[in-house]
């Protein structure tokens, strides 16, 4: 449940501040922000091909009791997050404008997009990072966690969003409130997480073998690949159908566009939310599959407390079985 009430709170947050944009800046404005979707959905493709994978590895690791590989693993893929982050921050900064003419052939909507772009484009490493980071914490047992800093981030959104827009920043403002929100949920989710004493997974020393660095990474790539080919191919198919609204029907048949998207995202969101639950669930029972009935966790195995018919906790049976 935490985890479908965080993705509809980051669709609903997506929709309302569409809503804003459209409602006090104009209808392109709309459309405009709308065209910048692509890069959010190759910026999660990648996020998804880093950590769909990882997940598993470190769930199986944990099963096996390998904490260490577990531990490895984890600081492998947050480091990667952090230079993929990099990198594909370092090639959309510079070419922002570029950008903007690739994902809108309106030239009317170019002006538009590459405003909002100028400043959204300095998203990308952080949702890189926490899309990223946010399967591994749930898997960990921390989806509350995740859900309350998302739910955070998006009243952030929203509020900076309407105050922003109100007093004349334009779309730019809009992309400043989006970033802010951002930056809220990932610090209050890294804090809260990075401090318990309750997670199971530390960092350790990846560098010292950058060879071994290389392997596993490659591993964990090669993992996610079915999973993010997938969603690269939807950002593909939406940047192709705004591309031929904007060469046949101008500005006006991407801002339609836009409010059939925005409509269509009101009715995925618990297919969405149930889509991305199911992932960390899945790895953990994968990572489990030889240890039922025992869960590892901060190091210590916890036993199911079913009682039998006299009473006795499943401990104080193995004990007298032993005995």
């Amino acid at each position: 449940m935490p985890t479908v009430l965080s993705s509809m709170a980051i669709q609903l947050g997506t929709i309302v501040n569409g809503i804003i944009v459209g409602n006090l800046i104009s209808p392109h404005a709309m459309a405009a922000v709308s065209a910048c979707l692509p890069i959010n959905q190759i910026t999660y493709a990648l996020a998804v091909l880093i950590s769909i994978g990882s997940s598993g590895l470190i769930a199986v690791a944990a099963g096996k009791r390998d904490n260490d590989g577990a531990d490895y693993i984890f600081t492998t893929v947050v480091a990667v997050s952090i230079f993929g982050g990099m990198l594909w921050a370092l090639l959309l900064v510079p070419n922002s404008y570029s950008a903007a003419v690739f994902l809108s052939s309106a030239e009317d909507l170019r002006g538009l997009v590459h405003e909002y772009l100028t400043v959204f484009v300095w998203r990308v490493p952080l949702d890189l990072m926490f899309f990223t980071w946010q399967t591994l914490i749930r898997t960990d047992g921390f989806a509350k966690v995740v859900s309350r800093g998302i739910l955070l981030g998006q009243v952030t959104n929203v509020v900076l969003s309407l105050a922003l827009v109100a007093s004349g920043f334009g779309v730019a403002g809009a992309a400043v409130a989006v970033i802010s929100g951002d930056v809220i949920a990932m610090s209050y989710v890294a804090k809260k997480y990075f401090s318990s004493n309750e997670r199971s997974r530390k960092f350790c020393a990846v560098f010292n073998d950058f060879g071994k660095f290389i392997s596993q990474a490659g591993k964990i790539i090669k993992s996610g690949i079915p999973v993010a080919s997938g969603t690269a191919l939807i950002s593909v198919k939406i940047w192709a159908i705004y591309q031929i609204l904007g060469e046949t029907g101008g500005a006006d048949a991407m801002t339609l566009y836009a409010i059939c998207m925005a409509c269509l995202s009101v009715v995925s969101m618990c297919i969405a939310g149930c889509n991305g639950a199911m992932m960390p669930i899945i790895g953990m029972l994968y990572g489990e599959r030889d240890f039922s009935g025992v869960r590892i966790h901060g190091g210590k195995f916890l036993l199911a407390t079913r009682r039998d018919d006299r009473g006795r906790d499943l401990a104080t049976q193995i004990k007298e079985f032993l005995r």
